[in-house]
């Protein structure tokens, strides 16, 4: 499992999980085997209230890999509340989404390299809300389980 990079994220893989004990390590691996050589990435848990081994196999998951972040929901919310969490959590510019229970391939993420093609704005440069956080808006994806998605600032009114 990789080390945190010194250079900032560019994407940010966000997996919402909900009693997936078992997948949790083999997920991990194959995200890293993904994309390791193509890009500095962060992979960012959220255990959306889980009842099983979930949250023991995340905490060692964490402790052994500086790329990965754990968020917990105290209780099940959703995985649309799961999603959000992560939206907001994430630090790069992109975020790419995942099932915990290993139905999308992590070989499709690295496939997709939308965050080298599109710039954080209409004039390339990259925007940033005032407090530091961003918000992320969908765009076009094959996969309708899996979403990239761009960090972008909040619009001016939002739910």
């Amino acid at each position: 499992m990789g080390e945190a990079p010194d250079k900032p994220f560019e994407l940010s893989v966000v997996v919402p999980v909900y009693n997936e004990a078992g997948n949790i390590v083999p997920l991990a691996d194959e995200v890293a085997q993904a994309l390791s050589d193509v890009c500095r990435y962060e992979l960012i848990f959220v255990d959306d209230g889980s009842s099983d081994a979930t949250a023991d196999e995340l905490e060692l998951l964490q402790a052994a890999d500086k790329t990965v972040r754990v968020l917990r929901h105290r209780k099940r919310s959703g995985k649309s509340a799961a999603l959000v969490t992560g939206f907001w959590a994430a630090r790069a510019p992109w975020i790419q989404t995942l099932d915990g229970d290993r139905q999308n391939d992590p070989q499709d993420v690295a496939r997709i390299h939308a965050w080298e093609s599109f710039p954080d704005d209409a004039n390339g440069a990259t925007t940033a809300r005032s407090n530091g956080s961003r918000r992320a808006s969908p765009t076009a994806s094959d996969e309708p389980c899996s979403t990239t998605v761009r960090a972008t600032p909040a619009a001016a009114s939002s739910c």
